[in-house]
């Protein structure tokens, strides 16, 4: 299926189906902070034909690839969860456009199992992934060499829960680790650092149309903020350890928003106490390198909520490049009246979070909605009284 810009390829249980391309829509969306990608695909069936030969019906595979007739795609399997038809069409049959929900196909091979393991996080995550037919993957090592056990659990439970609170990795630059499958059908197992560095080449524009037909034109942007509710906690927080001699241990040791990462670019965009303790963490007792490694995971990982202090929802014209897991240069205007000057506060690199490719049937149009995020922000200079305030 095809028009003139777009090409959609929908493959059902490994057979092709051809249906017009305006009589569907549907949203495919992936994050770093869930596992599985997932689509809401709408079908207009006036008729009811579709829905009398039980399209879509629940563990139904569905392969859905999506681009540019010549250009760049992404192609993702998927599984359907369920689907609702909420308004009928004609009274003596069931028909009208129907709601389906899809998840990746990798949550159909899941299952409970018990096992353990005596390896590093990283190289028991490669077998873990490793069954299944993705694209590609991306695993970043890590130390924590140590006994896991996977007690009544499936992969996917044993990863997210048991595995990446404790993943580390000497080259991470202390940032915290994601397990996540994009909608290319690519599989991650990345520290935030890898991800910050995995920078789009083109840089991305808002409101500098230099080519009102360029994929790196930012339609529209919104600004989002966690705010003070959620992060407090994490601002300056002590650590304890549990010892076997003496319970709980206090070796003076607090930890701090802004150590995470170890080295990075501006300020945090807060300004608070920085001596003030907001919160705790009880630590396991170490004796062995992979129960230090399994320490120093566990502090990083907990201040994974403030990596994206900063964020936007931006609108682009369809770009299948731009997916979770990546970053991209974005380029703002000043608020000053200089034309063709940049803002230094807004223009910065941005971890792309979260990524929905859409296609909108009814006009026949495609587009890109992510969420991009940064955790520092740039300060316009000396001159700014709040600079000695900011970041603490």
């Amino acid at each position: 299926m095809n028009n003139s810009n777009y090409n959609v390829s929908l493959e059902i249980e490994e057979g092709l189906i051809d249906i017009a391309m305006n009589s569907f829509s549907f949203a495919i969306q992936d994050s770093i902070y869930e596992v599985y990608p997932k689509m809401k695909f709408t079908l207009s069936d006036p008729s009811g034909n579709i829905i009398e030969h039980l399209f879509g019906v629940e563990g139904m595979k569905m392969t859905l690839s999506y681009g540019y007739e010549s250009g760049d795609s992404i192609k993702c399997p998927f599984v359907f969860l369920y689907d609702d038809l909420k308004d009928t069409i004609k009274r003596d049959r069931i028909s009208g456009a129907i709601n389906y929900t899809l998840l990746h196909d990798y949550y159909s091979t899941q299952y409970q199992k018990s096992e353990g393991f005596k390896d590093r996080i990283s190289n028991i995550v490669k077998k873990k992934i490793g069954s299944y037919n993705f694209t590609s993957s991306e695993v970043n090592d890590t130390g924590n060499q140590d006994t896991w056990y996977q007690p009544l659990k499936t992969d996917v439970e044993f990863i997210k829960k048991q595995l990446l609170p404790y993943a580390y990795s000497n080259n991470s630059n202390d940032s915290p680790f994601y397990f996540f499958i994009d909608c290319n059908n690519q599989v991650n197992f990345v520290y935030y650092d890898h991800m910050y560095n995995n920078v789009l080449k083109e840089d991305y524009l808002y409101g500098i149309l230099k080519d009102s037909e360029s994929l790196n034109n930012i339609i529209d942007l919104k600004k989002i903020r966690k705010g003070s509710n959620s992060t407090k906690k994490y601002r300056n927080v002590r650590i304890f350890e549990k010892s076997a001699s003496e319970g709980i241990k206090d070796n003076n040791v607090t930890k701090k928003m802004n150590d995470y990462p170890k080295i990075s670019k501006g300020k945090l965009p807060i300004i608070f106490d920085s001596e003030l303790p907001t919160d705790f963490m009880i630590l396991n007792e170490e004796s062995e390198t992979g129960e230090k490694e399994n320490n120093k995971g566990m502090i990083i990982n907990h201040f994974k909520p403030t990596m994206d202090l900063d964020s936007y929802i931006i609108t682009l014209p369809f770009n299948p490049l731009v997916r979770s897991g990546k970053s991209m240069n974005i380029k703002i205007l000043s608020s000053s009246d200089t034309t063709d000057s940049y803002s230094i506060n807004y223009s910065d690199r941005y971890v792309i979070t979260r990524s929905t490719h859409i296609w909108d049937g009814a006009s026949s149009e495609g587009y890109t909605q992510a969420i991009v995020s940064r955790k520092f922000v740039n300060l316009v200079g000396s001159d700014n009284k709040l600079d000695l305030k900011i970041g603490g």
